[in-house]
């Protein structure tokens, strides 16, 4: 339960948000007791993915790839792992539900996980390219270490004591 489930760092909370982001794709075609494994699975591969920003050192304090980024790539295959046949000869037709049996729905959902990826990559890295050399996308050292609560507020949004400076040391087990 430790792994998956930590109240104090709020990943618990995090771990059932990647949760209903994963379900999201496939709840019209799955049945209802599939949600179970989805939800956890969503809660596992959230907990790695977390887990993994802090090994290769990508600063995600809210942990917003993990949800939202693993969380969407699980969702995007869940269909073609959880779905009913039946389900999805009522939602679309009988013609959709012979793909999902005949397996080709992995491939499909596979290269819509590939486009979507390749399409947030290239925008996302155009997006951040202009603004880096225009308007700049980082503040200075010194506001960097201070806060951005001090410099922008003149304040913090926790109170002092509740601070521990601690070098970056990623609790990994």
């Amino acid at each position: 339960a430790r792994v998956v489930c930590s109240l104090r760092s709020g990943s618990c909370f995090n771990g059932i948000l990647t949760g209903l982001v994963s379900i999201c794709a496939c709840v019209a075609t799955i049945e209802s007791y599939a949600a179970i494994p989805i939800g956890m699975l969503a809660g596992i591969f959230y907990v790695l993915g977390s887990r993994l920003l802090l090994i290769v050192k990508i600063d995600d304090p809210l942990d917003a790839f993990p949800v939202h980024g693993i969380g969407g790539m699980f969702g995007i295959m869940c269909p073609a792992i959880f779905s009913s046949s039946r389900l999805i000869s009522e939602v679309y037709s009988d013609e959709h539900a012979a793909t999902y049996r005949s397996g080709k729905l992995i491939g499909i959902q596979l290269t819509a996980l590939v486009v979507i990826a390749a399409w947030s990559l290239f925008n996302s890295a155009l997006l951040f390219g202009i603004l880096k050399y225009t308007v700049g996308i980082r503040v200075e050292k010194n506001v960097e270490e201070t806060g951005l609560d001090t410099h922008e507020h003149g304040g913090h949004m926790y109170a002092e004591s509740s601070y521990v400076r601690q070098e970056f040391k990623p609790n990994v087990e």
